[in-house]
């Protein structure tokens, strides 16, 4: 009975020394994981804040693109509102060399200034969200700390107690 306390006891310090240390390479995973955690926020808002720069400027040379045309739009609308004015005043005189003359000019310099400037916008592009996977953010990756099979075999082999029938047992 002597070797088996023994051996119990061998067998509890080496699984006290698993246990510290599974501790260690617990505290170990579990500090990467926080230091990941840490490396990825801040990536995620330097990246972030490259998109928002990004989008910004975009907004800027869109917003900047329309208010142009539209400046350019307002003054052909006042130019177009002005001439048609003058050629409702022309029409107005009855005076029909002034419509002849006159209102042939307002009307080539109308169709000359008809064509709008048309700029073509850039759009402002759609956010796609992407995917978190473990791929970009980590994994665990299971280590068996088991020994073989036939040490545990083994090991419970070594503890089997033997019952001997009653019969057997002498008072």
């Amino acid at each position: 009975m002597g070797t088996n306390i023994n051996e119990l006891e061998k067998r509890k310090e080496e699984v006290k020394d698993v246990d510290r240390t599974e501790l260690s390479k617990f505290e170990n995973t579990m500090k990467k994981i926080k230091d990941q955690n840490v490396r990825l926020k801040k990536e995620v808002d330097q990246y972030t804040k490259k998109l928002e720069t990004e989008l910004i400027k975009k907004w800027e040379d869109v917003h900047r693109c329309t208010e142009t045309e539209e400046k350019e739009v307002s003054m052909l609308i006042e130019s177009l509102a002005s001439k048609k004015s003058e050629v409702d005043d022309i029409i107005q005189s009855n005076d029909g060399k002034r419509v002849f003359v006159d209102g042939l000019g307002l009307v080539q310099s109308m169709e000359e200034t008809i064509t709008p400037p048309g700029t073509k916008f850039d759009s402002i592009p759609i956010f796609l969200p992407g995917q978190i996977t473990s791929y970009n953010i980590g994994s665990l990756e299971n280590i068996s700390t088991k020994g073989n099979k036939n040490d545990d075999y083994e090991l419970k082999n070594k503890f089997t107690v033997q019952m001997f029938p009653v019969s057997q047992i002498s008072l």
